[in-house]
């Protein structure tokens, strides 16, 4: 069972769309319907599509989304976020091989993308490769230096790939400090009752 969080889909790129009043924007429903209407409005929006995968993304509609991505890029193959986002949503379907894949071709595109490293770290340990995890989270760190939230999921993730090494102290520093940043975070703590239980079982 995964005992990390993804980062979640990255911030979308809205605009240029100028289509939509304050009034019509009142009265959709949700942020699908929304970009649903831009995108059949203008199917050749790269904003639209992009934004369309986003909130289908939101609603679990991994395959959906991604065809929205793959829109998107075919529209503008360097639309920002696109590639990372649509590797995200691959490994949420467990298509890991395929996903880390994405986010190679999404970090050589802009190395400084620090949630596309967490994201891509995370997918890494799912992937049983915990070592090259860490150097993700680490970059990612390094990247965003003054970024609480950045700071708290990568430490988290971290300890999730120590755990997988049966790392349980060095594990249980980095989830102390994610919980030290971000005290509510849920899968901080779960991480760091499980790596406080494996000295136990690992008779220690």
């Amino acid at each position: 069972m995964r005992t990390f969080p993804l980062a979640g889909l990255l911030i979308g790129v809205v605009g240029g769309l100028g289509v939509l009043t304050w009034n019509q924007v009142r009265i959709w429903r949700d942020s699908e319907t929304l970009w649903a209407h831009a995108v059949a409005v203008d199917p050749d929006s790269a904003a639209a599509q992009f934004n369309l995968g986003m909130a289908l993304g939101e609603r679990g509609k991994h395959t959906e989304a991604i065809e929205r991505f793959r829109q998107t890029l075919q529209l503008e193959p360097d639309y920002p976020n696109a590639q990372s986002n649509w590797a995200t949503e691959l490994a949420q379907q467990g298509k890991l091989a395929e996903a880390i894949e994405h986010f190679r071709h999404a970090l050589r595109t802009n190395p400084q993308d620090a949630l596309g490293h967490i994201n891509w770290g995370s997918a890494l340990i799912d992937a049983g490769k915990p070592t090259e995890a860490i150097a993700h989270f680490r970059e990612a760190l390094s990247i965003e230096v003054d970024n609480p939230t950045i700071y708290a999921i990568a430490h988290t993730n971290w300890g999730a790939a120590l755990i997988a090494q049966s790392r349980a102290a060095e594990a249980i520093q980095h989830y102390r400090e994610a919980l030290r940043i971000d005290p509510g975070l849920a899968a901080a703590y779960n991480g760091l009752l499980q790596a406080l239980e494996l000295p136990r079982v690992g008779g220690q």
